[in-house]
């Protein structure tokens, strides 16, 4: 999965439907890619903490 913002993203951290944090990555770029194969199908939410200290939530459905 292919993640791009106008501002730096520091962070990416993807959590299931309860809450539950499956995988975490740093970034400290404009884009970044997500390796999801090992995580189950299904939805989730995908939150980028960006470098001006915004947060950005988009749920996503893993196939």
């Amino acid at each position: 999965m292919r993640i791009r913002s106008e501002k730096r993203i520091d962070l990416v951290i993807v959590r299931n439907l309860m809450g539950q944090t499956v995988k975490t990555v740093s970034v400290n770029n404009l884009e970044a890619t997500l390796d999801l194969s090992q995580v189950p199908v299904g939805s989730y939410l995908i939150t980028l903490k960006l470098a001006d200290g915004r947060l950005s939530t988009e749920k996503i459905v893993k196939l």
